[in-house]
């Protein structure tokens, strides 16, 4: 028997009944001439800036759908995705692909448990929502599934309810969850950074577990953990001993200017056709935004800052045979618009937006490229071999430490000058937070106190080496 599961569509276009008069009407046959009805494609009003990618307003690429067991749609579910959808200010595959797994994973769960999902009873446990908690947080229990997945599924779920709640589509005989206040958020305002409590349910799993404020991690969308200087040291000799010059090249390019993986695989020729000779002062500014065909976080318009030596070596790579090479096997060609990264075959790194419908309709896929080919490197590639170089077996980074490294490597840069007062602490602040693009300061000062914080870990440890080393004495043989 076949199980609920996410189904992927290339390309969803909807449309509604119309007359035969309208633009792009279609007919549609009945089971016989009488039954035939017109439709017209309907078009999708996302609030975006006037910086969004021009594209087929009336289609949606790799829309997910959530099928039953027996394969037809879960129609509240897929509906609801279909608002999240229309409703966004930036539409995002991978996110709502994201929340169709785990109403599939739901869906799964209510058939396996023989569980009504729209019968609420009056005994709070056997209401769906809580023994889908209960379960979830069985397999938390026994590390079967990483916390943050359950609570994601969970907050998929909450989605769900509340909004076929809030748009009258069901009533519950008893409440789904409880709301309770949750964690403190902080987000940017033109006053000043900013904080308000969010309120949370509670089917959310609470963990037991402290952060550790002396680890070597910084919160920054995620755990990052800067790589240190030996570390980066090896990391370098690692990629001149591989020779893949594409998966070089974009290593480099995070590390001297915080790229993020969308950001520096969705670069084009055009970017570093002008001379290198032709360019002042020690940097190449890169303006980064959807219009221009490069994707950022969150669809932010930044800045990269580019040193001039990595841009020559840019500027001579995409002049090279082995750029020209893939190029010209890729859509459109060796032209100005084309990507940077390309793959032997000619296929992008990274699908960007503005690009995607089109290369859906012309490859057939129901997938997006997603820099897939660098994560799968840096596994078999390069942790192999920094792995035996360093003598640790466990020895692990991920693509977006990169990015961290850079903010602590700009940190010990400008260490001396706020020591000096040659710069403010504050200056230093605001500059870091605009080359790595962050909404909040708040964000970047945690690389500024990462490097203080380390260093009073370091000056605990010498101030007890001595201490250790006199105790060692009682235990010789």
């Amino acid at each position: 028997m076949d199980r609920p599961r996410r189904h992927t569509l290339p390309l969803l276009q909807l449309a509604g009944l119309s007359d035969e008069t309208s633009i792009y009407a279609f007919f549609v046959d009945g089971e016989d001439r009488h039954d035939g009805y017109f439709l017209s494609p309907k078009k999708f009003v996302f609030p975006t800036s006037s910086d969004a990618p021009p594209a087929e307003d009336h289609l949606l690429p790799l829309f997910p759908l959530v099928l039953n067991a027996d394969g037809s749609p879960w129609p509240e579910a897929t509906l609801y995705l279909l608002d999240l959808a229309t409703e966004a200010d930036q539409y995002e595959p991978q996110t709502l692909g994201y929340k169709a797994d785990d109403l599939s994973n739901y869906r799964q769960f209510l058939d396996d448990s023989e569980v009504d999902w729209l019968d609420f009873p009056k005994l709070k446990n056997k209401r769906p929502t809580y023994r889908y908690k209960a379960y979830l947080k069985r397999l938390v229990d026994l590390e079967r599934l990483p916390r943050s997945i359950a609570n994601r599924r969970l907050g998929s779920v909450v989605g769900l309810y509340s909004r076929l709640i809030q748009d009258g589509h069901v009533q519950l005989a008893h409440e789904p969850w409880k709301m309770r206040p949750g964690v403190r958020v902080f987000f940017a305002s033109s006053t000043g950074p900013l904080q308000k409590q969010v309120m949370a349910t509670d089917l959310m799993i609470a963990t037991t577990e402290r952060s550790n404020p002396f680890d070597d991690c910084i919160q920054d969308e995620g755990k990052l953990r800067p790589l240190p200087r030996s570390e980066q040291d090896v990391l370098r000799e690692t990629l001149k001993k591989i020779g893949n010059t594409e998966m070089t090249l974009v290593h480099l390019l995070s590390l001297v200017s915080s790229a993020r993986i969308q950001t520096a695989l969705t670069l084009r020729k055009k970017n570093f056709i002008a001379p290198p000779e032709s360019v002042k002062g020690q940097e190449v500014r890169l303006l980064c935004k959807a219009s221009l065909g490069i994707d950022t976080k969150k669809g932010k318009v930044g800045v990269l800052h580019v040193p001039i030596q990595l841009y020559r070596i840019f500027h001579t790579y995409i002049h090279s045979e082995r750029y020209r090479s893939r190029a010209n096997k890729a859509d459109g060609g060796d032209q100005a618009e084309q990507y940077v990264f390309l793959s032997h075959n000619g296929s992008p790194f990274y699908d960007a937006k503005r690009d995607l419908i089109k290369s859906l309709q012309t490859k057939q896929r129901r997938y997006k490229r997603t820099g897939q080919a660098v994560r799968q490197f840096i596994k078999e590639k390069v942790l192999p071999l920094m792995q035996k170089a360093l003598s640790n077996p466990d020895y692990h980074f991920q693509f977006h430490d990169l990015r961290a490294t850079f903010g602590l490597r700009w940190v010990e840069a400008m260490e001396p000058l706020i020591q000096s007062g040659a710069i403010t602490y504050s200056k230093a602040l605001d500059d870091l937070s605009t080359l790595m693009w962050h909404s909040s300061t708040q964000v970047t000062e945690q690389y500024l106190k990462y490097k203080s914080r380390r260093n009073d870990v370091r000056k605990m440890n010498e101030a007890y080496q001595a201490d250790l080393d006199d105790l060692s004495l009682f235990f010789d043989p």
